[in-house]
C-alpha cells in the first residue's frame, strides 16, 4: 500500500484499537516488491512483502491491526508494518496513534523489517501503540527523523530492540512507553548516532535477567526512567493488554488504554 495523498486518514481517527472502526490489515497477503542489487547495496532482502509505506503531510494511521508475516513461515510474505519514507522531502506533520502493530518481518531476521520505521517523518506523533513481537526493531528512528515525540507506546517481545535511534536524528522525544522483554536491547543509540537535543525520559524498561536493557549515546538525554517488571495481562489474539505493576504503570500517560 503506498499512500500519497495530503491529509490522507487509514482508520478512526480518535479511537484505539480494538475499539471503534479501524481496520484489520495483513500486509503478509499483499503485493511483493523486489529490490534491485543498485537500490540495496548492503543487502536488503531480495523480496518481500510491502509495507504501508506513507509518504505525504499531515493525515495518520488510528486504530488498526497492522502484521507483515505469514503463519507458513515463507520469508517472502513478511516484512515492515509502516514505512514514513517520503520522496524528496520529508513526511510532515502525520500521526501514528493507537494502533496494535504485531507479528512484523520475518524469521529468523534480517535486521531490515521493523513494525515501525518512521524514517523522515518530522514534526510528527507516534503514541498510544501496542508494538508486539516484531522481528527487528520496534520503533526504529533512522536515518532522519526530527521533532517527533513517541509516548504512551508499549513495545513488548521484540525479537531485537524496542526503540532506536541513530545517525543525525535529532529533537526526538521518547517519553512515558514501557518498553519491554524485547531481546537484545529495549532501548539503543547506535553507533553512528549524531544528532542533536533527543531524550528518552519517564519511561519503564525491563528485560528478562531484570535489567533496564537501556544504552544511551551521544546527544541522547537518559533520565528518570524506571526498571520495573510490567506484570502484563495481555491477549495478543485481540491486541490487548494492561500494566499491572503501578511502579511500570506511573510512568504512562493519563489515560492510557494499558493503564489497568
Amino acid at each position: 500500500m503506498i499512500e500519497s495523498v495530503v491529509g490522507f486518514v487509514l482508520g478512526d481517527e480518535g479511537a484505539e484499537w480494538p475499539e471503534g472502526g479501524g481496520l484489520r490489515i495483513d500486509l503478509s497477503y499483499g503485493a511483493q516488491k523486489v529490490f534491485s542489487p543498485q537500490k540495496c547495496p548492503f543487502g536488503c532482502d531480495t523480496h518481500n512483502t510491502v509495507a504501508i509505506h506513507w509518504d505525504a503531510d499531515g493525515g495518520g494511521i488510528y486504530a488498526n491491526n497492522i502484521s507483515n508475516r505469514h503463519p507458513s513461515g515463507d520469508t517472502a510474505m513478511a516484512g515492515m508494518g509502516v514505512l514514513i519514507a517520503g520522496g524528496s522531502t520529508d513526511v510532515v506533520g502525520t500521526a501514528i496513534d493507537a494502533n496494535y502493530f504485531h507479528h512484523c518481518g520475518q524469521l529468523p531476521r534480517n535486521n531490515h523489517e521493523h513494525c515501525m520505521y518512521p524514517s523522515h517523518l518530522r514534526d510528527g506523533t507516534v503514541t498510544d501503540n501496542l508494538v508486539y513481537d516484531s522481528a527487528d526493531r520496534g520503533i526504529q528512528n533512522y536515518p532522519s527523523p526530527d521533532n517527533v515525540v513517541e509516548s504512551g507506546n508499549l513495545v513488548v517481545s521484540g525479537r531485537n530492540v524496542g526503540m532506536s535511534l541513530n545517525t543525525p536524528v535529532s529533537n526526538m522525544t521518547l517519553e512515558h512507553n514501557v518498553v519491554v522483554f524485547n531481546d537484545d536491547k529495549n532501548f539503543n543509540v547506535g553507533a553512528d548516532m549524531g544528532g542533536t537535543n533527543d531524550a528518552f525520559r519517564d519511561n519503564c524498561t525491563y528485560m528478562a535477567d531484570g535489567s533496564s536493557g537501556v544504552t544511551g549515546g551521544l546527544g541522547v538525554t537518559v533520565v528518570n526512567n524506571v526498571a520495573a517488571d510490567p506484570q502484563l495481562v495481555a491477549d495478543w489474539e485481540a491486541g490487548t493488554a494492561k500494566v499491572t505493576n503501578a511502579t511500570c504503570a506511573a510512568k504512562l500517560p493519563p489515560g492510557s488504554r494499558f493503564l489497568p
